[in-house]
């Protein structure tokens, strides 16, 4: 397999499960700390709670997502996990950041430009992960 692909698929691997917990703790300090803000506003509206789950379950994803990379990234024939997955985290990440333009915007009483932001990194390693199993899938050899 070509050394380049195997790199980048690790790099991305790891990033992945940093970025999955790091993407956690801000939500986390988010939440504590607009806790004043959204008891001001007499609770969260709809779009915000649908927003905080894709965030969620974007960073549970990531996690799972870099862990599995990880187990898979020496193993030729698995490209198609990559490009599958990638695509997948790239649909959620898109989904999470138009709705955190159309509920928020960027506002900064939700912390919407650094959830914007963070969304826009997501679809970032998500790209370099389809580019990485496409470049794996291509050095897969041919079954005879």
């Amino acid at each position: 397999m070509n050394a380049h692909s195997k790199g980048l698929l690790k790099v991305i691997s790891i990033l992945f499960i940093i970025y999955g917990a790091i993407k956690i703790l801000i939500l986390a300090l988010g939440l504590i700390g607009s806790a004043d803000q959204i008891s001001f506003y007499g609770g969260l509206p709809g779009i915000v709670i649908v927003i905080l789950i894709l965030i969620i379950a974007a960073s549970v994803f990531d996690l799972i997502i870099g862990i599995a990379g990880l187990k898979r990234y020496k193993n030729t024939t698995k490209g198609k996990f990559y490009i599958n997955t990638g695509i997948f985290l790239c649909t959620l990440s898109l989904a999470s950041f138009v709705l955190i333009i159309a509920g928020i915007g960027f506002d900064f009483v939700f912390l919407g430009i650094p959830m914007a932001a963070l969304t826009l990194i997501d679809l970032v390693l998500s790209v370099f992960f389809i580019i990485g199993g496409s470049i794996n899938k291509k050095t897969t050899p041919p079954v005879a």
